[in-house]
């Protein structure tokens, strides 16, 4: 708003204005990129640990129609039993 002020209502530009617009610009600046950081931090380590739970075996390939299908191996899932 005191930008639009000085510029289309020729009011009066002092020192403590511009800093005090800067200081604010610069602090929505940073709080922006810690942000970004801490959030690709955490899907890096949500990646992470995916990767680790879900391990990934070669693709087998399926009997009869030649074509692969990938498996899944994961240590915290067991296996289905029915009735």
């Amino acid at each position: 708003m005191t930008v639009l002020g000085v510029l289309l209502f020729n009011e009066a530009a002092n020192t403590l204005k511009v800093v005090a617009i800067v200081l604010i610009i610069a602090g929505v600046v940073c709080l922006d990129v810690s942000t970004r950081q801490a959030s690709q931090t955490a899907v890096r380590k949500q990646t992470a640990e995916l990767r680790r739970d879900l391990q990934l075996s070669r693709p087998a390939v399926a009997k009869g129609g030649g074509k692969a299908t990938p498996r899944v191996g994961s240590g915290s899932v067991g296996s289905v039993t029915g009735p």
